[in-house]
């Protein structure tokens, strides 16, 4: 994978103690733009903590200048991954966007699925969100306790050229 400036990322390379918040998004999914809010939210509060947020965009025809301009338009966190060959989401067996996972040591996960429970299936949202299971998992992590619930079911759309699966 790489950063917007090209270089080579390692997103599970952590420090001890260091988690990382990798929520996969595309552009052009209409759920991945509604989470926007509540990413930008959850990385103001993670700063200055162990916990490394990255958005990882794994469309192959997504260009720097791209995702930038996306993370621009909706007010999003820098730190943005392009993960064109789908490396990192077939490591960690994303398929969806939005799809959050929560990494701690030795790459183990230990949250995957929903950012919220605002969307509970395509095109049926709650009025409100009840949960933020993303930023509840990463709290339990931080605290020492194990994420509970440490998976839901990703709501969204498929990721493209998937090997082996997806859109």
């Amino acid at each position: 994978m790489r950063d917007l400036d090209g270089r080579a990322v390692d997103a599970l390379a952590l420090a001890p103690g260091e988690l990382a918040a990798l929520v996969f998004v595309d552009p052009g999914c209409p759920l991945s733009n509604r989470l926007a809010p509540e990413i930008a939210r959850l990385a103001r509060e993670l700063a200055g903590r162990p916990v490394r947020l990255a958005l990882v965009y794994c469309d192959a025809e997504l260009d720097a200048p791209a995702v930038r301009a996306h993370l621009s338009t909706f007010g999003l966190p820098d730190g943005a991954l392009l993960d064109p060959e789908h490396a990192l989401a077939a490591r960690l067996g994303a398929t969806v966007t939005p799809e959050a996972l929560l990494v701690g040591a030795g790459g183990a996960v230990l949250y995957r699925g929903l950012v919220d429970d605002r969307a509970q299936e395509v095109g049926a949202d709650r009025p409100a969100v009840t949960r933020r299971y993303l930023r509840e998992a990463i709290e339990a992590a931080l605290a020492g306790r194990t994420p509970e619930p440490s998976r839901t079911v990703a709501v969204g759309c498929f990721l493209r050229d998937l090997p082996g699966g997806g859109g």
